[in-house]
């Protein structure tokens, strides 16, 4: 009797595997893996060059922080909503930095 009060005391997330590249493998299979491989490997070439070719603090910034919330997700991969918005949210802020700094650099006029 004992021992099913020990068991159902565990935190969720000791039933899980614990970094997001392997969950993501069992999940979803090769395909899906290497799709979010792919997606990150595109993402990182993108960052790369905004960091060390272009000056932009605030971007800069947010890709900082976008990658730590990546590397914390590797090892700590509580998969709740939280996680996906702010993964999105920073890659949506990152695009439309890097949209409007292309913008000023060929001053491009909005179209109304």
């Amino acid at each position: 009797m004992q021992e099913n009060v020990y068991r159902r005391n565990l935190p969720s997330s000791s039933n899980y595997i614990h970094n997001l590249l392997v969950t993501t493998l069992a999940e979803t299979g090769i395909l899906g893996f290497l799709a979010i491989i792919l997606l990150l490997l595109n993402f990182l070439s993108k960052d790369l060059y905004n960091l060390f070719k272009e000056k932009s603090d605030l971007k800069n910034a947010v890709i900082i922080s976008f990658w730590t919330l990546m590397l914390f997700s590797l090892f700590n991969p509580h998969m709740i909503i939280r996680f996906y918005v702010l993964f999105w949210l920073y890659r949506i802020i990152i695009e439309r930095l890097r949209v409007q700094e292309s913008n000023k650099r060929y001053k491009v006029s909005k179209i109304a």
